[in-house]
């Protein structure tokens, strides 16, 4: 049963970010971040959920009204020690942008080799 006032569903195409930010929206909270914190989540940011593993999958599924099993799909499931699988794609954690955040120029590169430019 999900602590929200609305729960919501995941959508075909979206990560465990994107189903966060949109269920905290649906559920006029301000933030995705504090909906990580009603998940016992909040030393993360919202945009690392998807490589973040079963356990905050677990987490995120009693806060979200669902099962653990129903978001799997959406996170980045680790390849080997150094890497995840993004879309197919074997990221690490310097392409990811890990140590530098969404902002930083490793970001840019996820998508550049995603667009096929690298």
């Amino acid at each position: 049963m999900s602590i929200l006032y609305r729960s919501v569903t995941p959508l075909p195409d979206e990560n465990l970010a994107g189903l966060v930010a949109r269920a905290a929206g649906i559920n006029i909270y301000p933030r995705a971040f504090d909906l990580l914190k009603l998940a016992r989540l909040g030393r993360y940011r919202p945009e690392t959920m998807p490589i973040r593993g079963p356990a905050a999958a677990e987490r995120l599924a009693e806060v979200l009204g669902t099962t653990k099993d129903r978001l799997q799909p959406l996170c980045y499931w680790p390849i080997d020690e150094n890497r995840i699988d993004f879309f197919g794609t074997g990221l690490t954690a310097a392409d990811w942008g890990a140590a530098v955040g969404p902002a930083g120029p490793t970001y840019h590169r996820a998508w550049r080799i995603l667009e096929g430019l690298e």
